[in-house]
């Protein structure tokens, strides 16, 4: 088969992505422990600033996610600790390290309470801009934008999810009228039964089609994946067409490298790689970042 070329799909929007600013984020909290670091240290055990390290807290978990916020957390504890070590002298040494430990605890918690607020409201977001899962509007623009979201919860410390592209092939009946558009939409209403609430769908060309399947491992993807295969095998027999097929390529986002339209490339790519052959459903799925596309799969032809 004659490699195609992928198209580039649309640029998703940057606009979310920069608000989240994980790196300046986690920038300024540093220099935020620097500055109440140097306060504690002047002010000595007198004066408590602790809570200052608060807002540090605060911003990394904010804007950078749950691991920043732990990160900072950590850090603001042991900048605590040496100002009060260096400044304090406790009957005995455990009290300063159960202080210490208390005040980790409780920056953690604070950081991981922001974090998954932020997250909820994004995902509420979500669900609004796409207009509720599958059901929402098979237009592209919905979808890029529930991907980007999908990607930056994941770099907030989210479940992996799972992007999966879908290209039909000899379904088209020219001499019925069975056009493309009506072809696209059977073969979207069939993969809808395979499809969770918070999955999404969309029609990015004619015979295309794309699905987000959130909160997504690979593990889970690929029984998706077999019953995505199943439906599409069970169309294929029953449209009585020998040179009908299907590709399929998936790809699991597990780490957040890059921008969210590398992600959107590599599934796009990884329907490509499967090889194009009459009768079958051809799948293709690969964890992204990846060095090399997995080996394509032949899904079992449906019982008849």
């Amino acid at each position: 088969m004659t490699p195609q070329i992928a198209t580039p799909p649309p640029a998703a929007p940057q606009g979310l992505l920069f608000r989240r600013a994980p790196a300046a984020a986690l920038a300024v909290s540093v220099l935020l422990v620097a500055l109440v670091g140097v306060a504690d240290w002047f002010t000595g055990p007198e004066l408590s600033v602790a809570v200052f390290y608060i807002g540090a807290v605060a911003v990394a978990s904010w804007w950078g996610g749950r691991r920043h916020g732990l990160a900072i957390a950590l850090l603001s504890a042991v900048v605590w600790t040496v100002c009060d070590q260096l400044s304090r002298t406790y009957d005995h040494p455990a009290v300063g390290w159960w202080n210490a430990t208390v005040r980790l605890a409780t920056w953690a918690t604070i950081g991981i309470l922001l974090a998954t607020v932020r997250l909820s409201a994004e995902r509420e977001r979500d669900r609004r801009t796409t207009g509720g899962g599958m059901r929402a509007p098979a237009g592209p623009e919905p979808f890029y934008t529930a991907v980007e979201m999908a990607f930056a919860a994941l770099r907030s410390g989210g479940a992996p999810f799972t992007l999966v592209y879908v290209e039909t092939a000899g379904l088209h009946r020219s001499d019925d009228g069975d056009g493309e558009t009506e072809v696209r939409e059977r073969v979207m209403q069939a993969l809808r039964s395979t499809m969770r609430r918070s999955d999404r769908i969309a029609a990015p060309r004619a015979r295309e089609v794309a699905l987000l399947l959130s909160d997504t491992g690979a593990d889970v993807a690929g029984v998706a994946l077999g019953r995505m295969a199943g439906v599409l095998q069970e169309m294929i027999q029953t449209s009585g067409r020998l040179d009908a097929g299907a590709l399929v390529g998936a790809v699991t986002c597990v780490e957040p490298v890059g921008d969210v339209n590398g992600v959107l490339q590599r599934a796009f790519q990884q329907m490509y790689f499967a090889p194009r052959l009459p009768g079958q459903v051809s799948i293709s799925h690969d964890t992204f970042p990846g060095a090399q596309p997995a080996e394509p799969v032949l899904a079992e032809p449906a019982a008849t």
